[in-house]
């Protein structure tokens, strides 16, 4: 199983739900929902900048995250829901080494 990251930017009326209920743990919420699919939170953070919100996930497939994102995306919640998911990087090195040794360019 993956690690996974999820941006998220919050629509406008989730804000105004959170401004009526400013006691309401949104933490608990992903955390439930999290759970409910097999996974765990690492971490939930509501962030400053272009994103209001990383949630990190461990514990699923990219099929459930992404079935996840289409689920929260559908209620409206959210205006965007960005998927990272961590790599191992020297696996990719070593494979793009192999890669790069093998292709041919136009010509050669």
């Amino acid at each position: 199983m993956s690690k996974f990251y999820i941006l998220g930017t919050y629509a406008s009326h989730a804000l105004t739900g959170m401004m009526s209920n400013p006691d309401s743990d949104r933490s608990a919420a992903i955390t439930q929902f999290v759970e409910s699919m097999g996974g765990s939170v690492s971490m939930f953070s509501i962030v400053r900048g272009s994103s209001d919100v990383i949630v990190g996930i461990d514990g699923l497939d990219f099929d459930t995250v992404a079935s996840m994102k289409i689920a929260v995306m559908s209620s409206g919640v959210m205006t965007s829901m960005d998927i990272l998911e961590e790599v191992d990087m020297k696996s990719i090195v070593t494979k793009a080494k192999t890669a790069s040794e093998n292709y041919k360019k136009p010509g050669e």
